[in-house]
């Protein structure tokens, strides 16, 4: 076949016209705030419903926190106290009334020995509560009129106290996890009427106050299950 050459299209003339004309928009303009925090007066609306038992005020200057503040105290919106703190300031806003901060001398706590369960750190403390001004004491070594305030603290008992507390085991393990643990260290583990029965002589079960009772020949395997029984708990 003989080959047909396709040319270039040819350019379409075109022609621009410009104009210039007035129109009369019809419509208004509109501000939404989407920042998602509220302004003063919309606080104060929102404090008015909730009235709240104690209110920290954060953000915000210190004329504007103090204004907040002063609104508040004005029209009892706040039923006990009002916090402004500064940066890095701590705020006590506990509501219970029964609670109290307690120091620990530093021979206490060098004397605690910490068993550790899960994601925490137990100790048992035996000591004496002393009332009195504290504060200068601990954070200097020596008493200080002017800085002290008063407070309790903890103190070790006399060392020839005979006071002994019973063994507290801590952790409440469940039986299915202990059938897993102990088929991981070897022990044949089987459940048998609600009672898990370790290597046919060890029987573990629970009794009505959920505590586990541990029954069994004394042996080899008696002694190997309640170590890795134990092991499952903070004995303090």
């Amino acid at each position: 076949m003989p080959e047909i050459e396709i040319g270039e299209k040819d350019e379409i003339p075109t022609k621009c016209v410009s104009e210039t004309i007035a129109l009369d928009v019809r419509c208004k303009l509109v501000y939404i705030d989407y920042e998602g925090r509220s302004d003063g007066e919309s606080i104060k609306k929102i404090l008015t419903n909730v009235k709240p038992k104690n209110l920290v005020i954060v953000h915000g200057n210190e004329k504007s926190t103090k204004e907040m503040k002063e609104y508040c105290q004005k029209h009892q919106i706040v039923q006990d106290r009002i916090f402004i703190p500064k940066i890095g300031e701590i705020v006590n806003a506990t509501l219970e009334t029964q609670i109290y901060n307690i120091k620990l001398k530093d021979e206490l706590v060098s004397s605690l020995k910490f068993q550790k369960i899960k994601d925490y750190e137990l100790a048992w403390v035996d000591a004496v509560i002393k009332s009195g001004n504290f504060d200068a004491e601990f954070q200097s070594g020596q008493k200080s009129e002017s800085s002290s305030e008063y407070g309790f603290s903890l103190h070790p008992l006399h060392k020839d106290s005979s006071d002994k507390h019973k063994t507290v085991f801590v952790n409440e393990p469940k039986l299915s996890d202990l059938k897993q643990i102990f088929t991981q260290n070897s022990i044949q583990a089987e459940f048998h009427g609600g009672v898990l029965v370790c290597n046919g002589v060890i029987a573990l079960k629970k009794n009505q106050s959920g505590r586990i009772i541990l029954e069994g020949v004394i042996s080899d395997d008696y002694y190997k299950v309640r170590k890795i029984l134990y092991e499952q708990y903070a004995m303090l």
